[in-house]
Order: C-alpha cells, then sequence, then structure tokens
C-alpha cells in the first residue's frame, strides 16, 4: 500500500496553489476515483503510478530496497576450462566485493587464460560501486567520474586482477552497469561487446514520501573526469553482434542449447587452433600427427560465443610466439 501514496502526494491537497494545467490532473483523478462505478481503486492507482513514472522515461522511478551481495552476482563459470564468465545482475554495493572474491576462488582450480564480465541486463544507480568494481581491475589514482558536485575515482590497487577481458552489454544494460561497462573500456581494460546499452545514466536526487518510500528523480548527467557524458545515447560496441533481446534472454538460461532446427556441434578447440596456425605459418613444420585432439561444446549465445572467440584468439596469438 506504499506505493499509493506516490500518486496522492502528487494530486494531493499540496496543488491547491498550482497551476491550472496542473489542477487537471488532480480533478480527473478525484472525479475518476469517486464515481466510476465498479472501480478497483488499489489496481486503479497502480497502473496510474506505472504509468506516470513510464512516461517519464527511466528518468523517475520509486526507490527499490538494496540487493544483498548474493544476488549481485549470478555463479562463476569456467568455459572450455580457461575463461572465467561472471554474469552481474545489479551494480550496488558490495559488487567489488563480490567479483574479487568469485575470481579469486576460481583461480583454485588454476590461472584463468580471459575473463567474460556479462553486462547484458544489468542495472543499478550506485555509481560508487561502478567505480569501486571497475577499481577491482585497474590501479590507477585519479578521478574517474563526475556525479553532480562529487568526484569518484580509483585508487591505488596493488594486487588488480589481470589477464584479458571482454564486457558483454545490451539494449537493457543501463545506469551503473552501462558506467561500469564504459569505465573498462576507458581505462584499458576490456573490449566491450554486443548491442548499444539504454542510454540512462542520470544523476538522480531522492525524495522522501509521508509513506516512508522514496523516489528518486533525474537531476543531472554522469560524466567523466573530463567532462564528457558517459552515455548520452548508449554506449556502441567495440564488437557489435545483432542478436534480437527476445533470443538473448533464452541463450541466458541456457548457453548451449541449440536455436530450434539446429544441431549442437563440436568447436574447434584450442589446441586445434594452434596446430593450425603453426601451419599456417610455417607449411613445411613437422608436427607430431595425433588422431584425437579435444573439441569443446559450440556456445549458441551469440554474443557470448564471440568473447570466448576473441579471448581464444588472443591465447592462441601469444602461443603461437
Amino acid at each position: 500500500m506504499a506505493i499509493l501514496v506516490l500518486l496522492t502526494t502528487f494530486a494531493g491537497s499540496g496543488w491547491a496553489k498550482s497551476p491550472p494545467e496542473m489542477r487537471l490532473f488532480d480533478e480527473i483523478y478525484h472525479v475518476i476515483r469517486t464515481n466510476l462505478t465498479g472501480l478497483d481503486l488499489e489496481q486503479f492507482e497502480k497502473e496510474a503510478i506505472r504509468g506516470l513514472l513510464r512516461h517519464t522515461h527511466g528518468n523517475a522511478e520509486l526507490v527499490r530496497k538494496r540487493k544483498p551481495a548474493h544476488e549481485l552476482t549470478e555463479t562463476f563459470k569456467v568455459f572450455d576450462e580457461s575463461y572465467g564468465y561472471l554474469r552481474i545482475r545489479f551494480v550496488e554495493a558490495g559488487l567489488a566485493e563480490a567479483i574479487r572474491v568469485l575470481v579469486e576462488g576460481s583461480k583454485a582450480d588454476g590461472d584463468l587464460s580471459g575473463l567474460m564480465l556479462d553486462l547484458r541486463f544489468a542495472s543499478g544507480w550506485d555509481y560508487q560501486a561502478a567505480v569501486s568494481a571497475a577499481n577491482e581491475f585497474m590501479n590507477k589514482d585519479r578521478s574517474q567520474l563526475l556525479v553532480g558536485e562529487l568526484h569518484l575515482r580509483t585508487v591505488p590497487n596493488p594486487n588488480p586482477i589481470e589477464g584479458p577481458i571482454t564486457v558483454l552489454v545490451n539494449s537493457e544494460t543501463s545506469g551503473a552497469a552501462e558506467v561500469l561497462a564504459a569505465l573498462l573500456r576507458r581505462n584499458d581494460v576490456g573490449l566491450i561487446i554486443g548491442n548499444k546499452t539504454a542510454a540512462k545514466t542520470k544523476v538522480f536526487s531522492e525524495f522522501e514520501l509521508s509513506s516512508g518510500s522514496k523516489i528518486r528523480v533525474a537531476v543531472g548527467e554522469v560524466r567523466f573526469d573530463d567532462g564528457q557524458t558517459v552515455s548520452e545515447k548508449g554506449l556502441t560496441p567495440d564488437i557489435s553482434v545483432d542478436v534480437e533481446l527476445d533470443k538473448e534472454r533464452e541463450f541466458f538460461a541456457d548457453a548451449y542449447a541449440a536455436p530450434k532446427g539446429r544441431k549442437a556441434r563440436n568447436r574447434m578447440s584450442e589446441a586445434q587452433l594452434v596446430r593450425n596456425l603453426k601451419l599456417r605459418l610455417n607449411p613445411d613444420l613437422k608436427l607430431e600427427k595425433t588422431t584425437e585432439m579435444p573439441t569443446d561444446r559450440e556456445v549458441f549465445d551469440p554474443v557470448l560465443a564471440r568473447a570466448l572467440d576473441l579471448l581464444k584468439g588472443l591465447r592462441t596469438i601469444g602461443s603461437s610466439r
């Protein structure tokens, strides 16, 4: 019921001194609320609130409870025995520590050859959390963001997470998640792969309602330390991969699930890639014959597959030198 206070706050007696065009909303709301036969009042008010907020295009929203640390990320995975994959759900306080714990924990089974940070469908408005998360991958003492009058900075990190990194994004990557992706690219930590992001990086002010709940309203733009806007039109990926949003949601459930009409097949393994590259560079090279080469299952998620291929390519080039 607390959510209902938002609309009644906007349409209450406090509008008595408002301009005529604002009072019109108050009058229409009151007439419908008190006279429409069979009206489900609670549902009516909820829908009115949703419509009101929807027409702000993300520039106003109710403040929800902060997510606990264990809900900020999904379980850490390793693809093809060497490439780490971490899906981030919310960029909020505690994310930096969660990333550190999961990545360090994965090294118990051996060093990783690369890391994929998946920010598709990720959101959040805690820009300090975005800077702190980015700080896990860099050792830089410098101002990174301007959030209103506040300078957010990274600090010296003697033990940053190292290695090739790819950052996966899509049109649902918004807010602090967009900022995290932008910071990782801007500081030469990783490449961005996927589709253009949501372009929702605003500075918000919070207002408390009489129910005790809060609403946040956009009052400015988030900018880099040099004054450049972070994401006025969305972040354009370094490597674009065209995929429908509905399909991408399906791939989230199982990256190995083959779409209808296609059969799963084995992908060329890293050992095969290295062997083929060596022969291409030196056709006369004598390589020991082998009848069995390890192969990897095909990843059908096109964005994840592109990121994985990039990391494999980087390792293959390094192995051939």
